[in-house]
């Protein structure tokens, strides 16, 4: 009897989308991450639907732009919709287009293909022209970190969000074939100089690599 594909079945239960031109479908995958992709995904297609259509916007459009700005002495907080990582959205002909730009366009002109409108004051909702700058993608990354912002040591996710970290190490992750003390086991066994790394690989069916990363204690606790 042949056996029913359980993981085929609910590919073909699970939802899909197709494309509007060639019209082939694919599966739309309901996962955190995934989602977290594709958002950055839709931010880079927006950005390249930012270099059309801004000029197209009518004394209307723009009046209605501004209408979503709250001035202050300082920053220009846009009120509008605002995306997940911060950056507000205004909508144009159905297509979002990040508020910053469209700022920096209405006050300076056109935006030069490939370059990002940044921000001094560090403020994602901010469309103070005054308060934005042209760079690039270098200049950007420079800036932040210039700005001491880049997620780098103890900024790290991993440290700030340690509730998110859900990769394992060591025996606890799901993978593992050895335990810590079989390790430490490896390790005594490799310092006598009567085993080799290919040796113990053998003896405990792991790969050579794994023995490698457990003697130099680079994984499993020592």
């Amino acid at each position: 009897m042949k056996k029913k594909n359980i993981h085929a079945e609910k590919l073909e239960e699970a939802p899909q989308e197709s494309c509007p031109r060639c019209e082939q479908s694919w599966i739309i995958h309901n996962c955190p991450k995934k989602s977290d992709e594709l958002e950055r995904m839709k931010l880079r297609n927006v950005k390249r639907r930012n270099r059309v259509g801004i000029e197209k916007m009518s004394d209307q459009d723009i009046s209605r732009f501004w209408s979503f700005v709250q001035k202050t002495e300082g920053c220009w907080n846009w009120k509008g919709h605002i995306t997940k990582f911060g950056y507000g959205h205004f909508s144009f002909k159905d297509s979002p287009i990040v508020a910053s730009r469209v700022a920096w366009f209405l006050t300076h002109g056109d935006i030069t293909s490939g370059m990002y409108v940044c921000h001094k004051c560090d403020n994602r909702k901010c469309v103070n022209p005054n308060h934005l700058f042209l760079g690039t993608a270098a200049d950007n990354s420079k800036d932040m970190v210039n700005k001491n912002r880049a997620a780098t040591g103890f900024k790290n996710g991993s440290y700030t969000h340690p509730e998110k970290r859900t990769r394992l190490y060591g025996e606890k992750s799901s993978r593992a074939k050895l335990t810590n003390d079989l390790a430490k086991e490896i390790r005594m066994k490799y310092k006598t100089g009567n085993y080799t790394q290919y040796q113990l690989a053998d003896d405990y069916n792991v790969w050579q690599g794994s023995i490698n990363q457990i003697v130099n204690n680079k994984s499993y606790a020592k």
